[in-house]
C-alpha cells in the first residue's frame, strides 16, 4: 500500500474515531437529561408517563413518513406533464354545502367572512377561557399529569402554605405550579378553595331553586338533563364559562374512577357545596352536569333538541356510567353541541 493510501485511511480512522467520541458524548448527555425528567416524574406516574414518551415518539415518526410522502407525491407530479399530485390528503375534508366550501377557496380565505358563515360561526361558539382564572388553567394542566392518585380531593395536603401562595396567583398568567409545591392535594385544595373564597358564589342564589328541584330525581332520566341544560343557560357568560371548564375536567376525572377513586358522585360532594354554597339538596345536580357535561353546558338555540342515550352498553369497554347506560358526551362533542 502507498504511503497516500496509508496517509488517507489513517486519517480516516482518526476521524470515524473523533466521531465517535462525539455521538457517545451526546447519548450521555441525553440519557443524563432523561433520567433528570423521571425523577422529576411521581412514582406513582412513571409507567404512564412512559407509555406517553412512547406514543409521542410513534407520533413524531408518523408524520415524518407523511411528510415525506407529501414530498414525494409532489416530486412525482412534477416530473410528469398534465398529472394531478395525489400527495396526502387529510381524512377530515372540506365541508360539502356551498357557504362553508367557499371558505376554503383561495378568493373564500382572502375575503372578510362574515360572523354568520361557517366556520366562523362555530369557532365563535367554542370556549375562549377569558373569563376562566389562570390559576384554574395551569392547576388544571399541572393535575392532569400530576393528580391522577386517589382521593385527590378528600386529602388534606402536607403544605398548607403552598395552598395560599397558589391563590396569591389567581390571576398571574406566568404561574408555575412546580415551582411552588409538588403536591398534588395541594393543588387540589386550591382549585376547591377558589370558589370557596369568592365574593358571591358563582351560581347566585336565585337560580338556586333549578337546581334545587333536582333533589330525589332519578339521576339516569331524560328529564334531569333537559333541566340541567334550561338551569345552565341561565347563567351569565362569565359564569357559563368558568362552569364549563371546570365539569368538564371533572368529567375527564370521572372517567378515570378506577385510578382516582372519585365516581361523579364523589366529585359532587366536594364541589356542590363550594360552587353553590347550598346544602346537600343541589348535590345530585352537581353530579348531573359532571354525568352530561356536554348535554348541560351547550349553548341555547331556538330549534335545537336533544336526547340523551338510554340503551344498554353493548360492550364493558363503552363509555358508560355505574349503571350500565351510556353516557353520550362524546356523542354531542363530535356533533358539534358543546
Amino acid at each position: 500500500m502507498s504511503g497516500e493510501l496509508q496517509r488517507r485511511l489513517a486519517a480516516a480512522h482518526a476521524a470515524t474515531v473523533a466521531a465517535e467520541g462525539k455521538i457517545q458524548k451526546i447519548i450521555e448527555l441525553v440519557q443524563r437529561a432523561k433520567a433528570e425528567e423521571e425523577q422529576r416524574v411521581p412514582f406513582q406516574l412513571r409507567p404512564r408517563y412512559a407509555a406517553a414518551r412512547q406514543r409521542k415518539s410513534a407520533a413524531v415518526k408518523e408524520i415524518a413518513r407523511l411528510n415525506h410522502l407529501v414530498e414525494v407525491m409532489a416530486h412525482s407530479s412534477t416530473l410528469v406533464p398534465g398529472v394531478a399530485s395525489k400527495a396526502f390528503q387529510p381524512v377530515k375534508q372540506a365541508p360539502l354545502d356551498e357557504r362553508r366550501a367557499q371558505m376554503f377557496t383561495k378568493q373564500g380565505m382572502l375575503a372578510e367572512p362574515t360572523t354568520k358563515d361557517g366556520l366562523v360561526a362555530r369557532q365563535a361558539e367554542l370556549p375562549r377561557l377569558v373569563a376562566v382564572p389562570p390559576l384554574l388553567q395551569h392547576c388544571k394542566a399541572w393535575l392532569q399529569v400530576n393528580g391522577v392518585v386517589p382521593k385527590i380531593f378528600h386529602r388534606a395536603p402536607a403544605d398548607e402554605a403552598a395552598v395560599q401562595r397558589l391563590l396569591d396567583n389567581v390571576d398571574n398568567a406566568a404561574l408555575d405550579v412546580d415551582q411552588i409545591t409538588a403536591d398534588p392535594h395541594a393543588v387540589a385544595r386550591a382549585v376547591l378553595l377558589y370558589f370557596e373564597r369568592m365574593k358571591e358564589p358563582i351560581v347566585p342564589a336565585k337560580l338556586l331553586p333549578h337546581f334545587e328541584k333536582l333533589f330525589g330525581a332519578d339521576i339516569r332520566s331524560q328529564h334531569v338533563a333537559e333541566q340541567l341544560h334550561e338551569a345552565v343557560n341561565l347563567l351569565d357568560a362569565a359564569a357559563f364559562e368558568v362552569l364549563s371548564f371546570l365539569f368538564r375536567w371533572l368529567s375527564e376525572l370521572a372517567e378515570l374512577h378506577a385510578e382516582t377513586r372519585m365516581e361523579a358522585v364523589d366529585l359532587a360532594e366536594k364541589f356542590a357545596p363550594v360552587i353553590f354554597r347550598s346544602n346537600s339538596r343541589v348535590n345530585l345536580a352537581t353530579e348531573g352536569l359532571i354525568r352530561y357535561y356536554s348535554f348541560a353546558f351547550a349553548k341555547k338555540k331556538a330549534g335545537r333538541t336533544f336526547g340523551i342515550t338510554t340503551q344498554k352498553a353493548a360492550a364493558t369497554n363503552t363509555d358508560h356510567d355505574v349503571t350500565g347506560y351510556i353516557d353520550n358526551r362524546f356523542d354531542y362533542m363530535a356533533r358539534g353541541y358543546s
